[in-house]
């Protein structure tokens, strides 16, 4: 018998990433191990791919919309 545990890695994942650009928005990441991008602007071009990969037809919108909670949740967690 096996006990279904909600898959939350995903949208953890998105929200401690939105929570370090809320944090030190200025502090330099590597972007896919690439490219040198601040952390304000890593998470911004993430979240504009999970919005597009959520309204996309046909694509997997139901995670890409979690990632989009994960953000939100960490911006209204930060700001209370």
């Amino acid at each position: 018998m096996s006990i279904a545990i909600p898959r939350l890695r995903g949208t953890v994942t998105f929200l401690v990433m939105a929570a370090c650009a809320i944090f030190w928005p200025n502090r330099t990441i590597c972007m896919f191990y690439l490219f040198p991008m601040k952390m304000k602007w890593a998470v911004l071009v993430m979240a504009l791919m999970s919005l597009f990969l959520a309204v996309e037809p046909g694509a997997d919108a139901v995670a890409h919309a979690a990632h989009l909670a994960g953000a939100a949740a960490a911006f209204v967690y930060v700001r209370i």
